[in-house]
């Protein structure tokens, strides 16, 4: 094989070095900062933006559309502008995961809230059901397997924004150990720092996949609860 694609065992054993040296650790307090912070910020509100633009035809005109262009726009481009405006700290690399993960989870939503039962909700207002009985009842069981499912894709966008502000902004965490290692041709270490971000990365949706089922057990999900 090529010298810049080591074989599975090099790659193996690199891993085992940077984790019993403590390097793989000290990354990820790093990494982890910007991506466990944009994360929560992009689920509490982009759930939240997606179910007011779900629910209301003036707040999908008016924001849709913004969280549309943030999607298709080219990070990369943008991330000049961040530095300028939030330097090259903490914030500026929660901006970036933000603008990756927020618009899929908004946009998910939005088109989840939409496409909640309509029947149904009719029979809760016509037995005197609350909007609030309505919301937390019948829209959001009904809206939940697509509501996690932007979640997932979510947190699969927060990751590769958090890497590529490693690798664009300053080069910290596991974004450091791949530019470094690519710098002294240590090829195993590097593609043994990407096979730690795709372990962790499945690591968080199945953890998130629990939850979902956790929270929406089998007829709590698609229809009103009884409770």
């Amino acid at each position: 094989m090529s010298y810049a694609f080591p074989t599975f065992i090099e790659t193996i054993a690199a891993f085992w070095v940077l984790l019993m040296d403590g390097t793989m650790f000290v990354a990820y307090v790093e990494t982890l900062k910007p991506l466990v912070v944009g994360v929560l910020i992009s689920a509490f509100v982009g759930v939240g933006i997606g179910l007011a633009t779900g629910l209301s035809r003036k707040f999908d005109w008016l924001l849709s559309p913004v969280f549309v262009v943030m999607q298709t726009a080219p990070l990369a481009a943008l991330i000049p502008l961040l530095v300028m405006i939030y330097g090259i700290g903490l914030a500026s690399k929660v901006a970036v995961v933000c603008i990756m993960a927020m618009p899929v989870i908004v946009l998910n939503t939005s088109g989840a809230v939409r496409n909640a039962p309509v029947s149904i909700i009719e029979m809760a207002r016509a037995f005197q059901g609350t909007k609030r009985d309505v919301i937390f009842k019948i829209i959001l069981p009904a809206a939940s397997p697509i509501i996690f499912a932007g979640l997932r894709l979510g947190v699969s966008a927060g990751f590769i924004g958090a890497i590529l502000a490693e690798l664009k902004i300053t080069p910290t965490g596991v974004g450091d150990i791949i530019t470094y290692s690519r710098s002294i041709a240590d090829y195993p270490s590097m593609y043994a720092a990407i096979m730690s971000i795709i372990l962790l990365a499945v690591i968080f949706l199945n953890v998130l996949e629990r939850i979902e089922t956790f929270l929406f057990k089998g007829r709590m999900r698609g229809y009103a609860s009884e409770e």
